[in-house]
């Protein structure tokens, strides 16, 4: 009787877990464009109310149940790559924002600057490693296999040749201190994040493929590195390491990527052309699709967006609501695969307990119709 009634709290309490999240998607009402950031170049979830979006204007943080948005630091340019700190110290939220030649962290409840890092390149990519409080920064093409380390505690830096053909992508691990790195001849390189020094070669592709994507997954199981036309799914601790690979359409371009934090969802933003003999020229749209990596299987996609270019995607926390970047607009919209599973779980769960408690049929359909009119919302 103990361990039913313990069940039974377990069965409200991720039931009461469950409404609280639709009733925030229910303010959604499908799809929200966001318009307070003008001309949004990149957007990540902080919590599962508040997104960073960096724009024209800089960095700002909107609050997704006020729509009020507040400025971030003094970033008047467009930020391109905007990475989540995790939690550290004294519960604050940090991020940090790259635009150019400089890297800067800040904290997100105060909008205020704790640290930068820049220098005579532009920086292509970057990681950071939380264990440690420190950034690491590439360079791309033109600059070589160079990696820059910095601090933000001790304030030292380093800078070190990593035998690559350019550092493209880089990617920390989450959980361990590894840091990936691809280069544009299709290698992914593992190097100890402590020490810099060379774990694993990985040899994804034979030819001179550039590598624009390189992405741990969120549990750092695995890593998915590649282009516009293909991206490999890499198991960097079992044989053969290359699971698979997802190949574009004919005339689809993967443009960016993110991990769901079910840790085994990948989202795909492309870009897809086709000739509109009507119109007289090719109509170009953007879309999400969303694959399975462990399984290698289509899971589903999200309604084609009327826009010629995507410029990043990210998942709120309890990976139930994704934020796409436009040509001009933000794109906010529940994960339908997600709230599906969830209430698919709940429900299943729930009959379980009556079953087993006898409860009064009443109840349970009375339960199970706020479930299916609070999913269909």
């Amino acid at each position: 009787m103990k361990y039913k009634q313990l069940f039974f709290t377990m069965i409200c309490l991720s039931v009461t877990t469950l409404f609280n999240a639709m009733n925030n998607l229910s303010n959604l009402k499908g799809t929200e464009e966001i318009t307070l950031v003008k001309d949004p170049w990149c957007a990540k979830y902080i919590t599962n109310n508040s997104i960073v979006i960096s724009g024209a204007n800089g960095c700002a943080l909107v609050n997704t149940k006020t729509k009020e948005a507040n400025n971030i630091g003094d970033v008047y340019n467009y930020a391109r790559n905007v990475i989540l700190v995790p939690l550290l110290q004294n519960n604050a939220e940090r991020i940090i924002v790259s635009y150019n030649k400089i890297a800067t962290i800040y904290n997100t409840q105060t909008g205020l600057e704790e640290g930068s890092i820049g220098g005579k390149k532009t920086i292509r990519s970057l990681a950071y490693d939380s264990n440690s409080n420190t950034i690491f920064l590439s360079y791309g093409e033109k600059e070589g296999g160079v990696i820059t380390k910095y601090n933000f505690s001790t304030k030292d830096k380093t800078e070190t040749s990593i035998d690559c053909q350019c550092c493209q992508s880089i990617s920390m691990h989450p959980k361990k201190q590894i840091l990936c790195i691809a280069d544009r001849c299709a290698n992914i390189f593992l190097y100890k994040s402590d020490t810099l020094k060379e774990i694993k070669k990985i040899i994804v592709e034979d030819g001179n493929s550039i590598f624009d994507f390189c992405q741990y997954s969120s549990d750092g199981s695995r890593i998915v590195a590649g282009n516009s036309k293909k991206l490999f799914i890499i198991n960097p601790d079992i044989v053969p390491l290359v699971d698979s690979c997802l190949q574009a359409k004919k005339h689809e371009y993967y443009q960016r990527i993110a991990f769901h934090p079910n840790n085994s969802t990948l989202a795909i933003l492309s870009s897809i052309g086709s000739y509109k003999p009507s119109l007289g020229y090719v109509y170009v749209e953007q879309i999400v699709r969303y694959w399975d990596i462990k399984t290698q299987k289509f899971i589903d996609e999200e309604s084609a967006l009327d826009s010629e270019y995507g410029y990043d995607l990210s998942f709120s926390p309890n990976g139930l609501e994704i934020i796409i970047v436009l040509e001009g607009k933000c794109i906010r919209m529940p994960v339908s695969f997600a709230i599906k599973e969830k209430y698919i779980y709940i429900s299943f769960l729930l009959h379980q307990i009556a079953k087993q408690e006898n409860l009064i049929k009443d109840i349970v359909h009375y339960c199970s119709n706020i479930l299916l009119k609070t999913f269909t919302l």
